[in-house]
C-alpha cells in the first residue's frame, strides 16, 4: 500500500506564520478545504472551494447506505461510492502538510478506491495542503465528472468511520454526522448472510453493541448542529419527515429528490447488497427478523446486548427471562465460525485468483482462462457441507 510522505511546512525567515509560504492563508478552522489565499495559478479548479462532509455512521448493514443515496441526491449535495480509504490513508495528525500529488496517488493505489470504478487517469492538483484537500479535490472531480459541478456537501456512507469519528472530527471542524441505528436483531439476521460478517449470532451481538455505542458516545463530543440520529425503521416508514428533520438538525438544505435516491449510482462491486438502494422503500421488510431468526437465536442475542437495545426504543421478545448460550452451543458457534471463516477466505483467493487470470489475459487481448488449484475448491465444498451439519 502507499504511503503518503508527510512534509514539514518550510521554516519562516521572519515572525510571520509559514502558511503563506505554501500558498495559503491560516485558517486553521477549515483544513477540509484550502483557503482562497492559495496561489490560483497553482492550484487546479476543482479545489477553489471546500466541500462540507457529511459522515453517515454507524453499525454495518444498519442501512448508511440508502440513508447516503438518499442525502446525496438533495440539491448541492453528492454521495460517493464508500471511502474506506481516507480512514486507512490519513496522517496521524490531519493537519499535516502533504504533497497533494502525492497524496492522490496513494488513494488512486488503494484497493478500497478501486470499488469506485472511477479512473482518474493522470489528472492530479499541483502543490501542498492536508490530505483532506487531497479527498476534497477527488470529490470534486467525481462530481464534475457526473455532471455536478455545483456541490457543496460531501456525503460519504460508510459505516465503519464510526470507528475513526475523533481523526474525522479533528480533520474537518465543520463535518457532519449522522448516526444511523437499525433493530440490533435484524442487523444480525442480515450480517449472517454475508461473507465478511459475524459468523455467528454471539458474535454479531457483540460487533453490533460495539458500533452502536461509539455512535452514541459521538453526541456528547459534538455541537448539537454537526450531530444527528435516525433510526432505518422510522426512514422507511416516514421517509420525508425524517429526511426533514435531520437535514434541520444539521442545518442543511432539504430536497424532495431526497425520497426516491435517485442519483446515486451503486458500484458494481456491492450492487448485489445494496440492490434495493434507489427502489422503493419496503417497510414490509423491518420485521423479517422475525421469521428468519430461530427463537433461540433472538433470545441468545437479546441475552449478549441487554438493555442497550431498549435505549434505542426497541422492545425486548424475551425481556430478562433471555438466556446466555450454552458451553455446548458456545462450542457449536465456534466451529460453525471457524469453518465459516476459512471458506469466505477461499472464496475470497478464488475471487482474486479469477480476477489477477482475467486482468493477465485482457492485457495480452487473449481470452480468460480461470484457472486454481482443484483442491480450493474441493475444501470449499467440505467447509460448506460441514459447517450446514454444525449448524443442524
Amino acid at each position: 500500500m502507499a504511503r503518503i510522505t508527510q512534509i514539514p511546512p518550510p521554516t519562516p525567515t521572519d515572525a510571520q506564520s509559514v502558511w503563506p509560504m505554501l500558498g495559503m492563508s491560516r485558517d486553521v478552522t477549515r483544513p477540509c478545504a484550502l483557503s482562497q489565499g492559495h496561489d490560483v495559478e497553482t492550484r487546479p479548479l476543482a479545489i477553489e472551494q471546500g466541500v462540507t462532509p457529511i459522515f453517515v455512521v454507524g453499525c454495518q448493514r444498519s442501512g448508511s447506505t440508502l440513508l447516503g443515496a438518499m442525502l446525496g441526491s438533495g440539491d448541492r449535495m453528492i454521495a460517493t461510492p464508500e471511502s474506506q480509504f481516507v480512514a486507512d490513508l490519513m496522517p496521524h495528525d490531519p493537519r499535516q502538510i502533504v504533497e497533494l500529488r502525492q497524496a492522490i496517488d496513494a488513494i488512486a493505489a488503494h484497493p478500497r478506491f478501486k470499488l469506485w470504478n472511477f479512473p482518474i487517469g493522470d489528472e492530479r492538483p499541483d502543490g501542498y495542503g492536508t490530505f483532506m484537500d487531497a479527498v476534497n479535490w477527488l470529490v470534486r472531480t467525481y462530481g464534475a465528472r457526473s455532471g455536478r459541478t455545483d456541490v457543496d456537501f460531501w456525503v460519504e456512507h460508510q459505516p465503519g468511520n464510526v470507528r475513526h469519528m475523533q481523526a474525522l472530527a479533528d480533520a474537518c471542524p465543520e463535518a457532519r454526522f449522522v448516526h444511523i441505528v437499525r433493530d440490533g436483531r435484524a442487523v444480525a439476521n442480515s450480517l449472517l448472510k454475508v461473507a465478511w460478517g459475524p459468523n455467528s449470532i454471539s458474535s454479531a451481538a457483540h460487533f453490533w453493541s460495539q458500533r452502536v455505542a461509539m455512535g452514541m458516545a459521538l453526541r456528547d463530543c459534538l455541537p448539537p448542529n454537526r450531530w444527528a440520529r435516525i433510526r432505518y425503521e422510522d426512514l422507511l416508514a416516514r421517509p420525508e419527515e425524517e429526511l426533514r428533520r435531520v437535514c434541520a438538525t444539521l442545518e442543511l438544505p432539504f430536497d424532495e429528490a431526497m425520497i426516491a435516491a435517485r442519483s446515486y449510482h451503486v458500484p458494481p462491486s456491492t450492487r448485489k447488497q445494496h440492490h434495493l438502494v434507489g427502489q422503493a422503500l419496503a417497510p414490509e421488510r423491518i420485521d423479517a427478523w422475525q421469521q428468519e431468526l430461530s427463537q433461540r437465536e433472538i433470545e441468545i442475542f437479546e441475552a449478549h446486548v441487554g438493555p442497550l437495545i431498549t435505549y434505542l426504543g426497541y422492545q425486548l421478545s424475551f425481556g430478562r427471562r433471555a438466556r446466555l448460550p450454552s458451553s455446548a452451543e458456545t462450542a457449536r458457534m465456534i466451529m460453525v465460525q471457524f469453518l465459516q471463516s476459512y471458506r469466505n477466505r477461499l472464496n475470497h483467493a478464488i475471487r482474486i485468483g479469477r480476477a489477477r487470470t482475467a486482468g493477465i489475459a485482457t492485457d495480452n487481448n487473449a481470452p480468460a482462462t480461470i484457472a486454481y488449484p482443484w483442491w480450493r475448491g474441493v475444501l470449499r465444498r467440505i467447509c460448506q457441507m460441514a459447517s450446514r451439519l454444525v449448524v443442524k
